[in-house]
């Protein structure tokens, strides 16, 4: 079961909770033993992620404890990472970034994007791929140190 599958099992009849634990692990948020949200180390005021979600602190609050309740949520969210995308700030950094959503989740997409990158000279700096609530691939962002020319 992937994380999607356990995330739709545990909430799928709590539409604003499964709003709050979707955005936590999108964004990298993490959760403490003590039930405190965190990106890295630092802490996110439950009132600001409530604010942000128009949701009530109490639901944040619900969330939480659901999570930690939950075996395999409570492992994947007390060591989950935000990671730091370089979709949007490529091109300040003389990068190019090209970002790919896909519509078949076809599983040898990956596969057949990476074969065309080492085909030419693009040298990529990060390849950052989100996972679809479906399951499978939901989007890829490339991120290569010399343009990506267009496909012949």
């Amino acid at each position: 079961m992937n994380i999607w599958d356990t995330i739709k099992e545990q909430f799928k009849e709590q539409p604003a909770k499964m709003k709050v634990v979707k955005y936590l692990f999108v964004h990298g948020f993490g959760i403490t033993e003590k039930g405190k949200i965190r990106c890295g180390k630092i802490e996110i005021p439950r009132n600001n992620v409530a604010k942000t979600l128009n949701v009530s602190p109490t639901t944040i609050s619900q969330t939480i404890k659901t999570i930690l309740q939950n075996p395999k949520l409570r492992m994947i969210f007390l060591n989950l990472e935000p990671l730091s995308s370089l979709s949007k700030s490529a091109r300040y950094l003389g990068y190019d970034s090209l970002k790919i959503t896909l519509k078949d989740r076809d599983a040898h997409t990956l596969s057949k994007l990476i074969s065309k990158l080492a085909e030419g000279d693009a040298r990529v700096v990060q390849l950052f791929i989100y996972p679809s609530p479906y399951g499978g691939l939901e989007m890829i962002v490339v991120s290569t140190q010399k343009p990506l020319a267009p496909s012949p």
